[in-house]
């Protein structure tokens, strides 16, 4: 009894699908470490404006500008 080759073998449109999935993965995971990043550097720079509005007060309405929108990004 002759056993038939029953391997599958993945065409280039699987192959290709498989490489935007991890590629999406990839994507994803670095975006991710971005955001971390980000809110991280705005903590800090949320530190360093409000030691600039103890020593300029006349800079005040910049810094109150500034610390808003590093707020923001700290929610989002």
């Amino acid at each position: 009894m002759a056993v038939a080759n029953t391997r599958y073998k993945r065409t280039s449109f699987e192959k290709r699908v498989e490489r935007w999935n991890a590629n999406l993965v990839a994507l994803t995971s670095l975006m991710g470490t971005l955001n971390g990043l980000l809110r991280q550097t705005a903590q800090v720079f949320l530190i360093l404006v409000a030691v600039v509005a103890v020593f300029s007060p006349g800079l005040l309405p910049l810094v109150a500008a500034v610390s808003a929108l590093l707020l923001q990004i700290r929610r989002a």
